[in-house]
Parts: structure tokens; sequence; C-alpha cells
């Protein structure tokens, strides 16, 4: 028997994510310039020379001179000797990643609590409009401020004191370079964007058990609209014999269309502390529901209406990140 505040049967729900960019930046080396990241990359190379630079890009020395004395006065280049220093060549590895990209799926579920990131696109796909699952809307419409929202969210899902967030994140991303993503942990930095070439909208199915919890506080979760079915009989007779006939109370039930049970004293609309509680129930077909088992009067008549309208239900953050977790894990 289900708990009051809790799912009475399982349901489906489509999590909406939308295609990024994710591109790396690293602070000095922005500093730097493009030309002198060039050389700085060009002298890692091997058996690469001064030399072999001048007659490549016909740089002379009035150009190479104050771009080399800079990576001198940083530790990265050895006047005398010619060559870069031994963290000159981890910064040459850290120029040839910096200003890459990478495209990413992360949810537009909200701008508020933890960022999902969908590792795998196998598991996403095109919205379904059936009625055995609820959809998400995307939180946000503006790409610009929707950019602005979840460059927030990963920045506070990625931020430690270890830094180990943001380099298992970008490891995932860029898994070659974990070693150059570590060393240079605090110098990186990122830029997101929408992807504009992936407009469409994919979904992420999550299914949630019967006896989930559920939440009565808007900001604890996420908003959804249960698709429902009104039905409500009333029986009429005559007025010149209304009086004669004792009147039936008319009957009304809402029906979920998602799961096929009957919802009771649901509250429509997102107000925070509305009783979400779903009452155990067989399913109840709509031919049985409008059907009696006695006969009518005579001179009665019996009117059915059906219209079709939605409740608000708040599905919990932590219940969603829990579910993606265990899909993620038994995958």
């Amino acid at each position: 028997m289900n708990s009051p505040g809790t799912l009475p049967a399982p349901l489906k729900v489509q999590l909406p994510v939308r295609r990024y960019r994710l591109t790396l930046q690293h602070q000095l080396l922005d500093a730097l310039g493009k030309v002198s990241q060039f050389v700085l990359q060009a002298l890692a190379e091997e058996c690469r020379t001064l030399a072999d630079i001048k007659r490549i890009t016909a740089l002379t020395d009035a150009h190479l001179t104050p771009i080399l004395t800079r990576l001198e006065g940083l530790g990265w280049f050895d006047l005398e000797r010619q060559q870069l220093t031994e963290m000159g060549q981890e910064m040459a590895q850290a120029s040839a990643l910096n200003g890459q990209s990478q495209g990413l799926w992360l949810d537009v579920v909200d701008g508020i609590s933890s960022l999902h990131h969908a590792e795998s696109e196998q598991r996403l796909h095109p919205a379904s409009d059936v009625d055995d699952a609820v959809t998400v809307p995307e939180f946000e419409k503006d790409w610009n401020i929707q950019k602005v929202l979840q460059t927030r969210r990963l920045t506070k899902g990625l931020t430690d004191d270890s830094g180990e967030a943001f380099i298992d994140f970008m490891t995932r991303l860029w898994p070659q370079h974990h070693d150059i993503l570590r060393s240079q942990c605090q110098g990186w930095q990122f830029q997101l964007s929408v992807d504009g070439t992936e407009q469409t909208l994919r979904y992420r199915t999550v299914e949630l058990a019967a006896g989930t919890p559920l939440e009565t506080d808007y900001w604890r979760g996420i908003t959804v609209q249960l698709p429902v079915l009104q039905c409500r009989i009333e029986h009429r007779v005559p007025e010149l014999i209304a009086g004669a006939l004792t009147p039936l109370p008319p009957l009304s039930e809402d029906i979920c269309r998602v799961t096929g049970m009957p919802l009771a004293q649901f509250e429509a609309a997102m107000t925070r502390k509305t009783d979400l509680h779903w009452p155990e129930a067989s399913l109840i077909p709509v031919t049985e529901l409008v059907a009696t088992e006695t006969p009518l009067p005579p001179l009665m008549s019996r009117s059915v209406s059906l219209t079709q309208s939605s409740r608000a239900l708040i599905l919990g953050h932590h219940v969603l990140r829990q579910q993606l977790h265990a899909d993620r894990e038994s995958s």
C-alpha cells in the first residue's frame, strides 16, 4: 500500500537535454597571444630549432626576441641553451589543448539544481508524444540567458578545493589529456555555448517506481503537468416530476491518462503546500466508470462529459538524480 505523498504507480518522465559546446581556455596562455603560443608549440616539437621557426614562418629576431624574453621570464625557455625548460614543455602541451572545444549534452530541466551531463548519446531520443510518459519542459527558451545559467550551474558543480571534480569532468571530454589537465588544474577555465548546429531537443527517459516520494515544495523539485481525463456524470429528470424522485448527486472522477489511475483531491497549478497524495486504486476503464449497476428510474436521463485537463506534480531533484545515477551504474 502506498503512503501519502508517493507515486501509486510507475511513472515515465522525459527529461529534456540540449547540445552545447564547451571550449577549454588557459588564462595565462591566452594572455600570451597566438604567435607566442605557436612559437611555444613549435619549440616543443622534436628537433625543431629557432632557425627552423625563422625559415618556416619568416619571423625575424625582432619578432622573436620579445617573445623569447617573455618565455624566459616565465621560466619556460632557457636562452643560453636555446630550448624549452621542463615547465616550458608542459606549457606547450597545455597550449596545444588551449582553445579546443567538445560537444556535450546537458539537461535543460531547470537553472538551479545540480546539472546533469548526459554521457551516452545512445540513451537520448527525440520527444515522443505518447500517453505513457510526461515530458518536462525546457526551463529557458532564450539561449543567451540559458547559457549564463548553465555556465553558473556547471561552474558550481565543478568547484571544489582539490579540483578533482573539474579534472574528472574534463577528462571525460579529453581522456588523452588527463595529465596536463591535472598539472595545470588552476589555470584552466571554460566557455559554454549552445551548439547551433544541433537545435533540436532530445530527451532522457527516467522511470520512477511506485512508492517514489513526491515533493510539495516548488523549489525542491521539478513541476510537470500530469494529463488528466475528467469524467462527470449527471442525472436529470423532467421539471414536472422533479419533486417525486430522490435526486442523485453528480459523480465526478479524474483519471490520470499516463497511469490510467483515478486522482482524488488533486490540487491544480503549482501550489507549494499541495497534498500530492495519489490514493491506491485499481485501473478503471472509462466504459466501467460510466456504467451503472442498477437501472435508472423511469423518465430519468443520464449525461456523461469527458474533459481533458492537467494537474501539477512536483518531482524531487534528488529523486531524479538518484535514478539517473542508478541507470548509469546499471548500464
